[in-house]
């Protein structure tokens, strides 16, 4: 795993000032008689808490031989305690409403629990008690090296995850970041209980602790609590540790690979410093220019004109330590000697010229919304205060880093970019299909590398201009239905605009047509070309996209909220006024193609596409919403059209706005732009429905993979049956981490890193399912253990703590899931188009809690019928 510094995404500001969040109020900090620093931060804006343990342990506290013990350890806290056994504090958690997890990353190690502000106290009091006495049981421990060892093959079949790691290892040959954050084999297998416990003692002392609460909370009521829950524990000194410092590199360093690939992948790496060094901030921004957006360079010049990536990105990974600026990209093998160069060559024209003043205004505004958008949940407010105290030392660190992009000019940029981009410390890594012919060594790779330091004859850049709460409805005058929820928390707005479509109206010639259509829905319209568009959206800080999925197709928006009208016109004009130009729709095709074969380097999107054609031979539910590759080639600018005119019209949709604008305001743009809308569709087509099944369904990919893929599953019903709320009650029961999957499959027998179960239902009837990944000799095992698990779910009532667990669960869940406005707006724009109202979210609640245990054992008794069960594997064997 490696992780982005969050403060680093998210800390900037508006270059007029600051900005002010209603509802979060000011950091309170205390240090404990032990040391251990507590941080809390209220925000009532949301029932919620969020509940985060900071340790300063990561890959980087290790020595050689105890790589992945960090790693391990968190795998461990949560494997029972004195008081709570295995399975029992995920159990408690998740009963409350609550979500608990942790994550190690190369500095530190979080174990964090997001849960409704009733239920706060009890989420800290589990959340310590597993850090402070977690058991370390020697036989949970041996279950738990096969789990990790299942996670180290999930990693080596995905592409990008092995080129990053040995990417990673090429540019630190000393320091620890170049080692695997999970460790390797041969370590894992070796820990014993006293590794673990004398790790821990090392380096878990409250001084290098910090406990961050931040949401619906008193600061003085969570200083009590963390008082009396640390009380016994004494003031154990600081940590000392000597870490191996990374010699300066000379010399271009080059990694190449192969690996069963649907597309090459490339990474490129430079040297940067740590994140308390003044050049920080502006690594940020140049990562912003590079690749934040369709206008920045990398995005315009590599990607959209010349056509070379499907993807591409740029980070700054500033450390405790120093770190790496990044780019990374996938790509047609047979363009990477083009590629390469042409990337190179962006980066390498910033030490030479300077950006526009449009150019780093807009970047530092994107850096700017960013902020907005973590800030929109407690779980990144955390993250943000977390990163600043664990990383910085200074729970304010915000406002000085905010001061500092404020103050960049272009000259700074410059500068930075050239103390940092130099051709003597770059590390270039490919990783290339090894089912292709394409041959590439090390030394045409340094050739490459070298044809991008030739300066271009440039003039310079032109300048580029800048172009709780009640839901309230209206119908227009052209039947669009506008719905409208203030919410004033957040300087921010999201909107959706949803229509009845996608795959549900398409057949196997035209799979993957609603996709597409979503795609070039912000590609050109009447007045705007593509780039004129992706330019003013940007310019705002903002974001507009298509969508599309089982059974609709849409907008969605988001933008800062004093951009509001500017925003719905672009909204409005590229609903009622797209081209789809020819052109464009040839650029986006390549990317079409390379995402339906991409599916061949994620194993679990195979299986369960594979899951879903074996379970729907009729219903276009089992066709790839990606589409196929004949599909997608036969693609004409006259089939997006005639789709978008069929349903995308006012008459079949929906349009919700959430944020920070009232109801007037929004009705007011709302009807400038989009009432004078008349498009009128034709009927809606018919949908082929599925007919019932008579026997059980198997298929078999046969895949040379680390580990096979198992989805074993039944039909089930739709979006308005009132079956829905006691499968939602099942799949709580069965899924999660204190769920009967995990506990029994992962916890008790070892069998794997990811198991859980899923219901998808449609407006036509969906499925109820079960995944699992496991090691190839372990598939028998696996799927005896799942027909056990169905078993017993249709012959045994759910236990009273199980059915109120869940139902706990899903309500917290549902709250936990309703923070940001892009999710309300989300939410009240389908359930209104579905046909269920804007006001379901509160009746689904409802309907939840009345559900009964005899109703989870009638509808698993109804559906989860092994005379239809569906059962797919992606994997070796046959």
């Amino acid at each position: 795993m490696s992780h982005k510094l969050l403060w680093k995404l998210t800390m900037a500001v508006l270059v007029e000032g600051s900005l002010a969040f209603a509802g979060s109020g000011e950091i309170a900090v205390k240090t404990l008689p032990n040391g251990l620093t507590v941080a809390v931060q209220e925000d009532h804006t949301a029932p919620v808490v969020a509940i985060q343990y900071w340790v300063r342990a990561g890959s980087r506290t290790e020595m050689e031989e105890e790589a992945g013990i960090t790693h391990f350890i968190e795998h461990m806290i949560f494997k029972g305690t004195p008081s709570m056994g295995p399975g029992e504090l995920a159990r408690v958690i998740e009963s409350s409403g609550g979500t608990i997890n942790a994550y190690t990353s190369l500095d530190q190690t979080v174990y964090h629990v997001t849960i409704a502000s009733r239920f706060a106290k009890v989420g800290l009091e589990v959340l310590t008690d597993s850090i402070q006495n977690a058991l370390f049981d020697p036989q949970e421990m041996e279950q738990e090296k096969k789990v990790i060892l299942e996670e180290m093959r999930m990693d080596e079949d995905r592409p990008q995850s092995r080129l990053s790691k040995a990417l990673w290892a090429e540019v630190f040959k000393v320091h620890p970041y170049g080692r695997p954050i999970i460790g390797r084999p041969e370590t894992i297998s070796r820990f014993t209980r006293e590794d673990l416990l004398a790790y821990m003692k090392r380096l878990y002392k409250p001084r290098n602790m910090f406990l961050v609460v931040v949401g619906d909370v008193e600061p003085g009521k969570v200083f009590q609590w963390a008082e009396e829950l640390w009380r016994d524990r004494p003031d154990e000194g600081d940590v000392e540790f000597a870490i191996l410092r990374e010699p300066p590199q000379e010399g271009l360093r080059k990694v190449i690979l192969r690996q069963r690939a649907s597309e090459a992948h490339m990474g490129i790496a430079f040297p940067v410093p740590d994140a308390r060094h003044p050049d920080s901030p502006a690594l940020d921004v140049l990562s912003s220019i590079l690749a934040d957006g369709e206008s920045s360079r990398l995005e315009r010049e590599v990607r959209v004109q010349r056509g070379l990536v499907y993807s591409i990105s740029a980070r700054s990974l500033s450390l405790m330590d120093p770190g790496i600026f990044v780019v990374q990209g996938s790509l047609d093998p047979t363009k990477l000697r083009e590629a390469l160069p042409a990337i190179l060559k962006e980066l390498y024209k910033l030490t030479y010229e300077k950006v526009s003043q449009a150019e780093l205004q807009r970047a530092k505004l994107q850096v700017e919304a960013s902020l907005m958008w973590a800030k929109e949940k407690v779980q990144g407010k955390a993250r943000l205060l977390g990163e600043s105290l664990c990383v910085m030392g200074d729970p304010r660190y915000e406002k000085v880093y905010m001061e500092e992009i404020r103050k960049l000019t272009q000259e700074d940029i410059m500068r930075v970019a050239r103390e940092y981009f130099q051709p003597s410390r770059l590390t270039v890594g490919i990783l290339l299909p090894e089912e292709q012919d394409e041959k590439m060594g090390p030394e045409e790779l340094e050739v490459l590398a070298k044809k991008a330091e030739e300066k271009e004859e440039v003039g310079p850049l032109p300048s580029k201009g800048v172009h709780g709460p009640v839901v309230q409805k209206e119908v227009l005058s052209n039947g669009l239905v506008l719905l409208v929820k203030e919410s004033h928390d957040v300087p921010t707005v999201s909107i959706r605009a949803a229509f009845l479509g996608g795959s549900r109206f398409e057949s196997r010639e035209t799979s993957g047509l609603s996709k597409a259509v979503a795609q070039l829905l912000t590609r050109g319209t009447n007045s705007r070309s593509a780039s004129q568009l992706a330019e003013e959206v940007e310019t705002l800080a903002g974001s507009l996209e298509g969508f599309s999925g089982w059974n609709s197709i849409g907008l969605e928006a988001r933008f800062l909220s004093k951009f509001f009208p500017n925003a719905m016109e672009l909204l409005a004009d590229c609903l009622t006024n797209s081209t789809f130009p020819h052109e464009e729709l040839e650029k986006e095709r390549p990317r079409l193609l390379a995402s339906v074969r991409r599916e061949r380097d994620h194993p679990t999107r195979m299986v369960m596409r594979l899951f879903r054609e074996t379970l729907f031979r009729v219903h276009p539910y089992g066709l790839p919403q990606d589409g196929t590759e004949e599909s997608i080639a036969s693609l004409k600018r006259e089939d997006l059209v005639e789709y978008a005119s069929r349903f995308i019209v006012p008459q079949r949709g929906v349009v919700a706005i959430v944020g920070d604008v009232s109801f007037q305001e929004a009705l007011k743009w709302a009807k400038r732009y989009l009432e004078g809308w008349r498009a009128q569709g034709s009927e809606l087509p018919q949908v082929p429905q599925e007919p019932p099944m008579d026997s059980p369904r198997s298929a078999w990919e046969k895949l040379e993979l680390k580990q096979a893929h198992i989805v074993m599953g039944f039909p089930s019903t739709h979006l308005r049956s009132p079956d829905k709320y006691a499968l939602d009650v099942l799949d709580a029961i069965l899924s999660g981490q204190g769920g009967r999957l995990f506990r029994e499959l992962r916890d008790r027998q070892g069998l794997a890193y990811s198991v859980t179960s899923f219901s998808r239902l449609g407006l036509d009837a969906g499925y109820f399912g079960t995944y699992i990944a496991t090691s190839p000799e372990n598939i028998q095992k696996a799927l005896d253990g799942l027909r056990e698990e169905i078993r017993k779910a249709r012959e045994e009532l759910p236990s009273l703590e199980e059915l109120e667990g869940a139902k706990r669960n899903i309500i917290g869940t549902y709250e936990i899931g309703q923070q940001t406005h892009s999710a309300q707006a989300a939410t009240i724009a389908f359930d209104e188009l579905y046909g269920l109202g804007y006001d379901y979210g509160p009746r689904y609640l409802e309907s939840i809690q009345r559900v009964t245990a005899e109703e989870v054992l009638g509808v698993a008794r109804k559906y989860l019928r092994p005379d239809r069960m569906v059962t797919a594997i992606v994997g070796p064997g046959s």
